[in-house]
Order: C-alpha cells, then structure tokens, then sequence
C-alpha cells in the first residue's frame, strides 16, 4: 500500500484533483456539465495526434534533434 501511494500515477491523480479543487473555488461555472464536456471535447483530437507522434518517435521515425 504504501509503495502505491508513492508511484507516479497516485502523484499524478493528486495533482489532477488539486486543480479541479484549485479551478471549481476559483470559478463557480467551472463543474458545469457543459464546461466539463466542452473541455473533453477539445482535448479529445489532442490525445489522438500526440498518441501517433509518440509512437513515431518512439519508432525512430523522426528526429527531434535541434541540429537536425
């Protein structure tokens, strides 16, 4: 138990839900049903494109180099 709470996905989550207490105090319409889905909604094509970039770049297929 106490080595799942020190992983980077339990530290990941507690910053995750920090900010929707951080965004929901600092905005009222920010836990609107809407906002919620519109947000989703954008980040949606992001999660696709950087998904295949990775893969490329994990592949090699492309070279991220300044000089390059």
């Amino acid at each position: 138990m106490k080595k799942a709470l020190k992983s980077w996905e339990m530290v990941l989550l507690c910053i995750l839900i920090l900010e929707f207490i951080i965004f929901a105090t600092a905005n009222s319409k920010f836990l609107m049903p809407r906002v919620l889905f519109g947000s989703i909604n954008d980040m949606i094509s992001i999660c696709i494109i950087s998904l295949f970039v990775t893969f490329v770049m994990i592949t090699g297929g492309i070279d991220i180099q300044a000089g390059a």
